[in-house]
């Protein structure tokens, strides 16, 4: 499961991400745009009775991206800790291993840019099934924004095609 929170530093906020947890028991859980520290996701990981991480910290109060699991039931390694996406390699039972993204994307496009081509890189050199998930900071249709012009409409349609 992969949420962007849009920040965890409010006891509400705790308060819902615990709900979740507790309703849908995920076995890996990523938080993205979390504008914490690692301190903080330490202490998140505790709360929500997960004993694996992965993190991408916040610059300033920007950002962040945090990846639990629950040792006992999956086998997780991470490949990749990068400012914009954690990739990790996912096992469970002695099944075949596949790989997972969580991205929480700049939202500058030079920045876009180089995730697409990093993500790409990743896929070409890795032929195992794999997710990818988060934020974009982009949208594949018109439709998904409140305004839009020529600029906004090639953006959509070169996410499309990234796709």
């Amino acid at each position: 499961m992969i949420w962007n929170v849009q920040g965890t530093g409010n006891k509400r906020k705790i308060s819902a991400i615990k709900e979740v947890v507790r309703t849908y028991k995920p076995m890996v859980l990523g938080l993205v745009e979390t504008h914490m520290g690692e301190d903080h996701a330490i202490k998140m990981g505790m709360i929500l009775g997960y004993d694996g991480q992965s993190r991408v910290n916040v610059i300033g109060f920007s950002g962040g991206i945090w990846l639990y699991w629950k040792k006992n039931i999956v086998i997780v390694t991470p490949i990749t800790e990068h400012q914009q996406y954690i990739t990790v390699k996912i096992s469970r039972n002695g099944e075949l291993h596949w790989f997972f993204s969580a991205v929480y994307a700049s939202p500058g496009p030079s920045n876009r840019r180089e995730l697409g081509l990093e993500l790409e890189r990743f896929a070409r050199q890795n032929n195992r099934p794999w997710i990818i998930a988060g934020d974009f900071n982009e949208t594949r249709s018109l439709s998904k924004r409140h305004r839009g012009d020529y600029n906004m409409a090639r953006r959509c349609e070169n996410f499309d095609n990234w796709i």
